[in-house]
């Protein structure tokens, strides 16, 4: 496996989820091309073997690009599986030269247009539909979404394959004693109608536009506390707390930076909140889910696949209602919000359970 970092992100974790499934079956060796991160460790306190390189984005370290040649020739890999732009380009260039029989792409993004992404990135993307049809065997798509914006983008139909990320349900559920840890430590009484929203601090997860969401929630009920959670969603952020304190949410929102314990958060929170612009499938919508989790979601990628028509969503062009479906759900009585909670359970385990997932790699690996 060849990926860009191992921080906390939805292919990072996708990732994780697939080795652990798969670990017993393969001998598998992770190579981050950016140093290590919280998924690295984690990986590594369950005996994966992981490599930790130091490419920079911002420009091409022949150096580093060397490393990897060598490290991969050592390795001496049957299959190589990249994950995200610069690993299918830097790792499926590598592996082409070295011989590698079976070489398989994964794509993860959904929203390519100017803004969304930097543009050598988009530069690099157009690069990569070209190189389709030469270097991997196969290519994975997280999202259908997601594989049909790639097919504009002359990547190789023939190549394509849809295989959405899953979620390991005996790990994500629901528990009452997290849910009182968290909402201790945020000192929220249980009548509190508590919304999370995950993910890392970026344009795509938008988070600085589900700000004046919250704002319009707690102008027309003053029950309800936010929490936004994930790389960079903290205090030194000065753009968030700067935009907090202009709408004056200092008291209403808390910033939990990036966590190790989601399954904790996503116990004690009543409604989670996923405000993207740019999504292909969102692994934490798939979490909260798994937890038994309310959802009020933005239309981006495969999000209504995955819900299911279980709860509606809100069109991009029409955002604002976002605050609308938030207090739509937080007007339910417990028993309303459990029952939708068992059938989005049951939806993630019917369709994106990671034991099913982790299968349809298998037969791609072995096939």
């Amino acid at each position: 496996m060849i990926i860009n970092s191992l921080e906390v992100g939805g292919a990072e974790i996708s990732l994780e989820s697939l080795c652990l499934a798969l670990k017993n079956s393969f001998d598998i060796e992770i190579i981050s091309l950016s140093g290590n991160g919280e998924i690295s460790k984690r990986l590594q306190d369950k005996n994966l073997r992981v490599h930790e390189l130091k490419f920079d984005k911002s420009s091409l370290s022949l150096k580093e690009f060397f490393k990897l040649y060598k490290l991969t020739k050592s390795i001496n890999p049957d299959i190589v599986h990249t994950w995200m732009y610069h690993s299918n380009f830097f790792g499926g260039v590598i592996s082409k030269l070295l011989g590698v029989k079976k070489i398989i792409w994964s794509v993860h993004a959904f929203n390519i247009n100017p803004g969304m992404l930097k543009r050598r990135t988009i530069l690099l993307i157009k690069i990569l539909g070209y190189l389709s049809h030469i270097i991997p065997n196969q290519i994975i798509c997280c999202s259908k979404e997601s594989q049909k914006v790639h097919e504009k983008l002359f990547f190789s139909k023939k190549k394509m394959v849809f295989i959405p990320n899953g979620v390991d349900t005996e790990i994500f559920k629901y528990s009452a004693k997290f849910r009182n840890q968290i909402r201790s430590e945020l000192k929220l009484d249980e009548a509190v109608k508590l919304v999370g929203c995950i993910g890392r601090f970026d344009v795509q997860k938008n988070q600085l536009e589900f700000l004046k969401i919250a704002k319009k929630v707690f102008s027309l009920n003053n029950n309800y506390h936010f929490v936004i959670v994930g790389r960079g969603n903290d205090v030194k952020n000065i753009k968030l707390n700067r935009a907090i304190k202009d709408l004056n949410l200092t008291n209403q929102i808390s910033l939990m930076g990036e966590r190790s314990d989601v399954i904790k958060i996503l116990s004690a929170i009543d409604i989670f909140a996923l405000p993207s612009k740019g999504e292909a499938f969102p692994v934490s919508l798939c979490e909260a889910m798994s937890c038994e989790v309310p959802c009020a979601a933005t239309d981006v990628g495969d999000v209504d696949l995955i819900l299911g028509n279980i709860i509606e969503t809100i069109d991009l062009k029409r955002f604002e209602m976002l605050h609308d479906l938030i207090i739509k759900l937080g007007s339910m009585n417990i028993n309303q919000r459990q029952e939708i909670g068992k059938a989005l359970r049951s939806r993630i385990k019917e369709n994106f359970s990671i034991s099913s997932i982790s299968n349809a790699h298998r037969e791609i690996y072995e096939t």
